[in-house]
């Protein structure tokens, strides 16, 4: 009744720990995400994809979004796609595995 838990679980390294494949997109980064997917078919093995996502009427009304759209502008500018396949940092898009 009260909606989500505010405090997020880091799945990253949960799911590296054993070697499987992980990525993280946005529903802005739309090609990104589906770059991600493709990749995460085509691993021979466990695939997880951490996909971000907004919600407007439940939460970005409730923390003072205007419109639907300042929360993907937020997802513009908070995220960065990066190359490195090692380790990402909390606002780096990409994947490893």
């Amino acid at each position: 009744p009260n909606g989500a838990s505010p405090h997020q679980i880091n799945i990253h390294p949960i799911v590296t720990s054993a070697g499987n494949f992980y990525a993280r997109s946005t529903v802005f980064h739309y090609q990104h995400l589906r770059e991600m997917i493709k990749k995460a078919l085509a691993y021979d093995g466990f695939s997880f994809i951490e996909a971000i996502s907004n919600c407007y009427p439940n939460y970005g009304k409730k923390i003072g979004y205007m419109h639907p759209y300042d929360m993907l502008m937020e997802f513009k500018n908070k995220y960065v796609v990066s190359r490195d396949n090692k380790q990402l940092e909390d606002n780096q898009l990409g994947f490893i595995g």
